[in-house]
């Protein structure tokens, strides 16, 4: 296996990370697109130049699947608010184990009620934004309606009933 090879894909390895984070999978994913354009390489030799080379990165620690997914939750919660059920999508999407998003969305819930005066969890505090935000579209309807597409709203964009629920009443009650 050629050692210039391996400095090359890895360097730009490092530059598709210096972007953003990425998962496990869409690292292989970009390394198996370098490795298509190179000729004259058999495909068992580009599959152990990419095990070498994604090895390489878990070793340097810039591939962590954990760190992954809790930035991109908390990316999310931050910059485009989303519920838990469609980040679990994405991060099935992105290669994340259903385990794996499980127990981060776990810990950032207790970290974040340890953390809140009022013990809320970041899916409530997501939801709660996106339910103000979205409530003044909803203000001059009568109560009824406004509920209906409050809940509507915040379905499409993921979050569970119990959370919707607890935000429509707050965000209409306010009035």
């Amino acid at each position: 296996m050629d050692d210039q090879l391996f400095k090359q894909v890895y360097k730009s390895a490092l530059r598709f990370l210096g972007i953003r984070l990425r998962s496990e999978k869409e690292m292989r994913q970009k390394s198996q697109e370098w490795l298509k354009k190179q000729q004259g390489m058999e495909d068992e030799e580009k599959k152990l130049l990419e095990d070498k080379v994604i090895a390489q990165l878990f070793k340097d620690r810039f591939l962590d699947d954990q760190r992954f997914a809790r930035e991109w939750i908390m990316s999310r919660v931050r910059n485009r608010p989303r519920g838990e059920i469609l980040i679990r999508m994405e991060l099935v999407q992105k290669g994340i184990s259903r385990d794996l998003s499980e127990s981060v969305f776990e810990d950032l819930e207790r970290e974040n009620k340890k953390d809140d005066e009022h013990g809320e969890t970041v899916m409530y505090k997501s939801a709660l934004k996106l339910g103000v935000k979205y409530g003044r579209k909803y203000e001059g309807l009568e109560i009824r309606e406004g509920r209906y597409k409050l809940s509507a709203a915040l379905a499409r964009k993921g979050f569970e009933m119990g959370v919707i629920k607890r935000v429509v009443d707050e965000v209409l009650t306010r009035g």
